[in-house]
C-alpha cells in the first residue's frame, strides 16, 4: 500500500512539472490556465488524500490491535483488506485522472505519469489488493456468510 501512495504522490508532482508551460493545442491555451486542468488536479489530490486516510485508519487499527495483544476478528480482517483495496484503487484513480489529462504525451515511454499508471494497474491487480474479491469477502461476512477466500 505505501508503494501505491508513493506512486500517486509522485504522479501529482510529475503532473505539476509536466503541464508547466504546455499549450493545449486544440484551444491554444496554456494547460495551467485551463479550468479543466484545475479540476482534474484537485480531484487527483482528493483521491490521493482518500487513499491515505484509509491507509492511516488501517495502520492505526493494526497498531492498536498489536499493542493490546489482540487478534483481529474475521469481519475486521475483511474490512482491513477492503480498506487496503480501496486505498490502492483511489491512488490508481488519481493517477488515471492525471494520465488522461496529459493528453497524447501520456502514451510516450518517457512519460513518468504513464509509467506510474502502469505500476498502479499492477498493484490493483494483485490478489490481496484487488477490489472485487475484497468487496465480495466483506459483503459475505456482513450478510452472515463465510468468506470464500482463505486470504483474510
Amino acid at each position: 500500500m505505501p508503494s501505491a501512495l508513493g506512486a500517486a504522490r509522485a504522479s501529482l508532482a510529475a503532473f505539476a512539472e509536466e503541464v508547466d508551460g504546455k499549450v493545449i493545442s486544440h484551444v491554444d491555451v496554456l494547460q495551467t490556465d485551463w479550468p479543466l486542468t484545475h479540476r482534474q488536479f484537485a480531484e487527483a489530490h482528493a483521491l490521493v488524500d482518500q487513499g491515505e486516510l484509509l491507509m492511516r485508519r488501517t495502520a492505526g487499527l493494526l497498531i492498536d490491535t498489536a499493542r493490546n495483544d489482540e487478534a483481529l476478528e474475521l469481519s475486521l480482517r475483511a474490512r482491513v483488506r477492503l480498506d487496503c483495496a480501496y486505498a490502492v484503487r483511489r491512488c490508481l484513480e488519481a493517477v488515471q485522472t492525471l494520465y488522461l489529462a496529459t493528453g497524447g504525451r501520456g502514451v510516450r515511454d518517457s512519460n513518468r505519469i504513464g509509467r506510474l499508471q502502469a505500476d498502479l494497474q499492477a498493484i490493483n491487480m494483485h490478489a490481496i489488493t484487488a477490489l472485487d474479491p475484497a468487496l465480495e469477502a466483506y459483503g459475505r461476512i456482513l450478510m452472515g456468510h463465510p468468506p470464500r477466500t482463505p486470504r483474510l
